[in-house]
């Protein structure tokens, strides 16, 4: 490869990984989550950080090829130095450059907000019928309400997807290379081991002016072949390296002399999958937490009805020894309900993992508890079955209601022992908060109906829940993003628990004959499988995903094959990665 090569690679590739972190930092640890012109000052903070010094050092000490994942590994052990240079520069820049004072700052990251102190919030928060009325508001609406210089969402686009079985397929017949012409000889494109390779070289890329057999003068590197009649390289290659071939052709005629045969060079980068390491976690640390976990349940109530999850530990966290952040909730309640749950600790805080773990335990034992009042499940079975046969698309107020006073209910509390947990720390550890507890949550209650099957869900943060039948996708939660494109909100962010309509607005429902699947999903699983938003609209682009599901379910041990598939090869997408799934609602 040669240096502009090389510095082209390294460039796409810094200011890829310095926007990345730069925005962890932002959304976590430096500035509120809301700017009247974001989109411009983004823009501006890239440049002002590429401009220091201090990042460009580290940069240049990485190993640069045309392989994305090396350079990922590479720069994971510059990880901490990147985090904190970036949080000090992201400190200066915006201390030069702070918020409007009209807009305000509402995340924790402001000890001076405005607003009443959260714990107010929090107890203030009704939880009766006297909520406000919820607005019918879809996401897409939402989205176009936003302000033009609002970050839109990214076209749509096929996800980067690789499995473990399906090596990429370098096939590059009858190209001219020309262009790729170096002293030392003609470079080939990259091949990688692992990948299928395939290259037939056109006779004036060889400096021919006839076509004619050419023989490789020693062996081609080990699971490739040259094709002499074809001019062909093809096959799959097994060892990385730097390779330069050598062809011979017939005699030259003296009356019209062919020139010299370049010589061929080709890299063969590894597989990156080779390049990840699946160091062991410290069991000694706070709150360590096992690096996979699984569950499965038959329903006693409803025959056919099955519940599983797993959840493993993702390839970031695996080469860098620490621990996995998800966790999941799976339940069969009193009175035929059916409770999931995932929960997706955030990457950047420290006890993340604890966070994901009490807000799955805590949800539970608060949605338990309501659904063993007999007052309570009197009234709310009542009304579900006067909504069903009503035959209204969304249930009435009142139903809403209680749902609102159980599920969400369950996701403040589970907020509520996230600081108090933060608490206890305190005479030891001043200046651990619960932002460092930080996690998503999504929560689906299942009931059968008579006739139907009635779903209510409520989310915080990205991930996916989603209800398939043998035709349609009914979406009950999509990502929740924040301010920033690549963020997402924390059951611990104060800006969640503010508005009571908008915590209203979490609540989704479904009301269906039968369904196949029920799916709730961190965004381990669902980046790798859609690109976009718009994406996961469109029911031909779960076929792929619940044709796997289906291959798990159909195995000896379902819960097993579903942790093993949870270990499928996606190209960047490295993050811990947690299904709870209910299947078998056909009667």
């Amino acid at each position: 490869m040669t240096m502009e090569e090389k510095k082209r690679i390294s460039e796409y590739l810094y200011l890829h990984m310095i926007q990345d972190f730069s925005k962890r930092i932002l959304e976590q640890d430096v500035i509120c989550d809301a700017f009247p012109d974001h989109k411009g000052q983004d823009r501006a903070f890239f440049e002002f950080i590429l401009q220091k010094k201090e990042l460009v050092d580290i940069n240049v000490k990485l190993t640069f090829d045309q392989n994305k994942a090396t350079f990922l590994i590479a720069f994971n052990q510059f990880l901490p130095k990147y985090k904190e240079l970036l949080q000090a520069l992201t400190k200066e820049f915006y201390q030069e450059k702070p918020p409007s004072p009209a807009t305000g700052c509402t995340s924790e990251a402001d000890p001076e907000s405005k607003s009443e102190p959260i714990s107010q919030q929090l107890e203030a928060l009704p939880v009766t019928d006297s909520l406000p009325e919820p607005e019918s508001v879809t996401f897409a609406e939402v989205r176009e309400a936003q302000p033009e210089d609002a970050t839109q969402p990214e076209p749509e686009r096929e996800p980067e997807r690789e499995k473990e079985s399906e090596p990429e397929t370098v096939n590059l017949s009858k190209v001219t290379l020309n262009s790729l012409r170096t002293p030392q000889g003609l470079r080939l494109p990259n091949a990688r081991v692992g990948s299928a390779y395939q290259i037939q070289l056109a006779p004036e890329s060889l400096n021919r002016t006839r076509p004619a057999p050419l023989h490789l003068m020693a062996p081609p590197p080990p699971g490739l072949q040259w094709l002499s009649a074809e001019q062909e390289l093809k096959g799959i290659p097994e060892l990385a390296g730097e390779y330069q071939l050598t062809l011979q052709g017939p005699s030259a005629h003296a009356e019209s002399p062919e020139p010299a045969i370049p010589a061929l060079l080709l890299t063969i980068n590894p597989d990156p999958r080779s390049l990840w390491q699946n160091l062991p976690s410290d069991t000694e640390q706070r709150y360590w937490k096992t690096d996979t976990d699984l569950k499965r349940l038959e329903s006693t109530s409803v025959p056919g009805l099955k519940l599983l999850a797993a959840s493993r530990r993702g390839r970031s966290h695996a080469h860098a020894g620490t621990c996995r952040d998800d966790d999941f909730l799976l339940q069969e309640l009193p009175g035929n309900w059916f409770l999931l749950g995932v929960a997706d600790g955030a990457g950047s805080a420290r006890y993340s993992r604890q966070g994901s773990r009490l807000a799955c335990q805590v949800a539970a034992q608060v949605i338990e508890a309501k659904l063993s009042d007999p007052a309570f499940v009197q009234s709310l079975e009542s009304q579900l079955a006067d909504f069903a046969n009503s035959g209204q698309a969304l249930p009435p107020h009142g139903l809403q209601a209680r749902f609102y006073d159980c599920l969400a209910q369950a996701a403040l509390s589970a907020r509520k022992a996230i600081e108090a947990e933060a608490q206890k720390w305190q005479d030891v550890e001043p200046e651990i908060q619960a932002k460092d507890f930080a996690t998503t949550l999504q929560l689906c209650l299942v009931y059968p109906l008579a006739e139907q099957w009635f779903f209510a869900a409520f989310s915080i943060g990205d991930g996916m829940i989603a209800v398939a039948q043998s035709d349609a996708i009914h979406l009950l939660a999509e990502p929740d993003s924040g301010e920033y494109s690549g963020q997402t909100r924390f059951l611990t962010m104060g800006s969640v628990w503010q508005d009571a309509s908008a915590i209203f607005g979490r609540l989704k429902f479904a009301l269906l004959t039968h369904f196949s699947h029920c799916l709730l999903m961190t965004d381990g699983i669902c980046d790798p499988y859609f690109a976009s938003e718009n994406a996961m609209q469109k029911f031909e682009n779960w076929q792929g995903l619940l044709s796997e599901m289906d291959q798990c379910l159909h195995s000896p041990q379902p819960d097993e094959a579903l942790l093993e598939w949870l270990n499928f090869w996606s190209e960047g997408e490295h993050d811990d990665r947690t299904l709870a799934l209910l299947t078998g609602g056909t009667r």
